[in-house]
């Protein structure tokens, strides 16, 4: 993979689809998929000190949301209760 440089960013809605935050960052070089797996952990960050109690993910990368269901599923409860995986 090319490495290139990475501004990940992403939105948080609610229920309603009305935008709560938008969100970008600044992270150097790395990969495509580096920056979208990125934009995914910083957006369940702002949730999390937003302390939103219910949390539904749409990616429209495959890989990325592939790799955070794998390690939710090791976080447990916490993963389970608060996160829903959704198809983009």
């Amino acid at each position: 993979m090319e490495s290139k440089l990475l501004s990940p960013g992403g939105i948080l809605r609610d229920a309603n689809g009305h935008l709560l935050v938008a969100y970008s960052t600044f992270l150097g070089q790395g990969t495509s998929l580096r920056a979208e797996t990125l934009a995914i952990l910083i957006g369940l960050r702002l949730c999390y000190q937003k302390r939103y109690s219910w949390v539904r993910l749409q990616s429209d990368s495959l890989v990325s949301m592939e790799i955070l269901q794998r390690r939710s599923s090791a976080l447990g409860t916490f993963a389970g209760k608060y996160i829903k995986f959704g198809n983009y």
